[in-house]
């Protein structure tokens, strides 16, 4: 048996980029034993994948007695390939200590300085790149940190090419991977028949949407001019989602709690705008893929999460933060981008509106 080990204990939106990276290695290597280190929360959507043999949960807040017992379970295999691309302290030290035929991983290049006056380049986990060359992995590949950044690399790619010494199946154009389940389908295809939305742009609500002008008081004005100006049924999700703005959403815009025993909320449902409110993420996901457009202000699960099933999803940024958007972006999806603001100043609703009838046809 050929042990595979990855370790991904960040963002489930993270996690899909690799998915399809995972899978192709697993087939490309004989025998193959793949387990993944991952967060607790991403380990229920992640052991649905067939591919992945074994997750083994890990967070920061663990005390260390568990995590003493983690690293050690994860040491007292023999691995044919290990892969750290979270940059987390475990993934290097565990990267460190194993034994593994391939270590291969991302280094971190970041800007720092001296007393605040010598500026200078280091790279995570070590100062010096070749320190992390020669201690810790066979292969490495750097990924520029966000304030760092001069031009765009795309890290899909990155991923791809830090692999290419154990596979080279995979692809930047290929699409992502997603467990689906049937029941989740079902669910949501009734819930669309009920309110009878056939045809829907879905807004996913975040902490990214406070900064527009005036969001926190007039978001459900903004939404119900967002329908009026594209004549599109509207589904707005959100997820444990607890800022001032919600208020204004539940109390303003039909409201659905998830609760698959009841749906009564549905009957003679007759509003352009509804709020689906803490859907499970299997269900979201089919919330996305049937929708026509998916509009969000990058949302990381929402962007790579259409990048497995070709939903038209569309970005409202702030100009300031395209260049780091770009690394991200997946080339298996139809995305389009509009904006909240250029370096200047924050745009009025009518001024972001006009960009999304541009794209929303």
């Amino acid at each position: 048996m050929n042990n595979i080990i990855w370790f991904r204990t960040d963002k489930l939106g993270d996690f899909l980029i690799h998915s399809n990276l995972i899978r192709d290695t697993s087939l490309s290597i004989n025998d193959p034993f793949t387990t993944v280190v991952c967060s607790p929360y991403n380990e229920k959507i992640i052991k649905e994948y067939d591919f992945i043999d074994e997750t083994i949960p890990y967070h920061k807040d663990f005390s260390f007695y568990k995590k003493i017992k983690i690293i050690l379970r994860i040491l007292k295999k023999n691995y044919h390939t290990s892969v750290a691309m979270d940059g987390k302290k475990i993934s290097y030290l565990c990267s460190l200590l194993m034994k593994s035929k391939n270590k291969l991983g991302l280094v971190y290049k970041v800007k720092s300085s001296f007393l605040g006056i010598f500026k200078f380049t280091r790279y995570r986990p070590f100062t010096f790149r070749f320190i992390s060359e020669i201690l810790i992995f066979d292969f490495i590949k750097i990924m520029t940190g966000r304030s760092s950044l001069k031009k765009v690399e795309h890290l899909p790619s990155i991923y791809i090419s830090l692999l290419e010494r154990v596979q080279n199946k995979t692809k930047n154009s290929d699409p992502y991977l997603f467990p689906f389940k049937k029941y989740s389908e079902e669910f949501i295809l009734n819930i669309l028949k009920k309110i009878k939305y056939k045809d829907y742009l879905l807004i996913h609500l975040d902490e990214k949407w406070v900064d527009i002008e005036n969001f926190d008081s007039e978001c459900h004005l903004f939404i119900e001019k967002i329908q009026k100006s594209i004549n599109k049924k509207i589904v707005i999700t959100s997820f444990n989602n607890t800022l001032n703005y919600m208020k204004k959403i539940r109390n303003n815009i039909v409201t659905y709690e998830y609760n698959s025993n009841n749906m009564s909320i549905f009957n003679d449902f007759d509003e352009r705008i509804i709020h689906l409110e803490n859907i499970p993420i299997f269900e979201f996901e089919r919330l996305i893929f049937n929708s026509d457009y998916v509009l969000s202000c990058h949302s990381g699960f929402v962007v790579q999460v259409c990048g497995t099933n070709s939903s038209h999803v569309i970005d409202l940024l702030n100009s300031i933060d395209c260049m780091w958007y770009d690394c991200w972006v997946p080339y298996n999806t139809k995305y389009s981008r509009i904006f909240k603001s250029d370096d200047n100043r924050k745009f009025s609703y009518n001024e972001i509106i006009d960009q999304l009838k541009k794209v929303v046809v």
